[in-house]
């Protein structure tokens, strides 16, 4: 996909999140396998970023939806209890999955399950399920996803611990959906704990606070998203400052002349640095810009030659032609372009006709360099006074058979 087709999509992507997590009262997220996946923790921080610094706003649109719980408007949400993490039995170890009873679920989050059928409390999935939960617990801690006051943050935990003997997802949730119906969620931490608030509002009042919600986070955005351009958007003066650094990285160290190759992957690192430092609208320009300048510096007499020997290595001559070759190197005969012969600067030991006496032989680029040309200069000291016999050869009656 396109880079801004992507950023797009992870956009909206959060922007439906951030509702949920102002309407709901719990969050599933379901992962394909037994690992947590990490990620998410920098997505929680930047949800709960953007929630915080839109709280003045929620709470403001929300006081002018009818009926509506001072406690919401206040808070800005439902409750502070948000999400629970399910993993399939299925992507468990082999192991992990005696006295399982099928496919089904492990806990969410501090809400401890049990064992399978017939399990006890130190089998191997309940042993998998209470690392799995110590885990996701401590890496959220650590981050400060979740602390000690749950209406500060964005998504709470449950301090009580539940047993789901049959490890069924229907079990798992209905748990966390009695006690929102019961009692409620209130999972403060410590003698300085914070209000813990939950509202079941009317059908009618919930429809219009979300239909708010959403159209504050989603829909009417044009205006906001030309000021969050305007916000984001790297200055020029900035963008002068990162062009400049990704242009002598690809000056750095380079040769006096290069093929095509190292020039684009040259171009490449360039694009890299350019990349972590430039973002915005612009970017593509910049982008363009970049090529723009380290192909005029390729072009401006560091072209190398391009054509290959016969073993494979890149003659180290600049672009240049060859005499009696159209178009060799490259050149074609251009005014400016120097006539010389390739070479790749390499050179092999090798034996004259009759193996009598060595000599240095260049690496060869043509048929005639590697069969003829250096074993008739050999000879012509050795094997010249032997004798020998003429093979018949083709013989082309026109200049272009092949």
């Amino acid at each position: 996909l396109p880079n801004g087709l992507v950023v797009s999509e992870a956009v909206d992507s959060r922007k439906s999140l951030l509702v949920l997590f102002s309407v709901s009262h719990l969050l599933l997220l379901c992962h394909p396998s037994h690992t947590f996946d990490i990620t998410y923790i920098h997505l929680f921080r930047t949800l709960d970023a953007i929630r915080s610094k839109a709280h003045n706003h929620i709470s403001e649109i929300l006081r002018s939806v009818p009926g509506i719980n001072k406690d919401w408007t206040l808070f800005g949400r439902l409750c502070a209890r948000g999400s629970c993490f399910s993993f399939p039995l299925v992507s468990c170890p082999p192991r992990s999955r005696e006295g399982a009873g099928g496919p089904g679920t492990g806990a969410s989050h501090r809400a401890r399950g049990g064992g399978g059928r017939g399990s006890t409390p130190s089998s191997p999935l309940r042993n998998l399920e209470l690392a799995l939960e110590d885990q996701i617990y401590r890496l959220l801690r650590k981050s400060r996803v979740i602390t000690n006051i749950s209406s500060s943050i964005l998504s709470g935990v449950a301090t009580e611990r539940k047993r789901n003997l049959e490890h069924s997802f229907k079990i798992f949730l209905q748990q966390h959906i009695d006690q929102a119906l019961g009692k409620g969620f209130d999972d403060n931490v410590g003698r300085h704990s914070g209000p813990s608030f939950f509202m079941v509002p009317r059908a009618s009042v919930w429809f219009d606070a979300v239909n708010q919600i959403y159209n504050f986070y989603v829909c009417d955005l044009q205006e906001k998203d030309s000021k969050a351009k305007q916000k984001f958007d790297f200055p020029p003066v900035v963008v002068a400052k990162v062009l400049p650094l990704a242009l002598s990285a690809y000056k750095d160290g380079l040769p006096p002349h290069y093929t095509q190759m190292h020039h684009q992957e040259k171009l490449d690192l360039a694009l890299t640095i350019l990349s972590g430092q430039a973002r915005g609208p612009m970017y593509e320009e910049y982008v363009a810009q970049l090529e723009q300048a380290c192909h005029r510096v390729w072009v401006d007499g560091r072209m190398g030659c391009e054509v290959l020997s016969l073993t494979g290595n890149t003659c180290h001559h600049p672009r240049h032609c060859v005499e009696g070759e159209e178009g060799g190197g490259g050149g074609g005969g251009e005014r400016g372009i120097p006539t010389l012969p390739h070479s790749s600067g390499v050179t092999y030991i090798s034996f004259c006709n009759c193996g009598r006496r060595q000599g240095q032989r260049e690496d060869p680029f043509s048929m005639n360099d590697a069969n003829f040309v250096f074993y008739s200069h050999l000879a012509e000291s050795c094997c010249s006074r032997l004798d020998s016999i003429s093979f018949p050869t083709f013989k082309p009656s026109v200049s272009d058979a092949r």
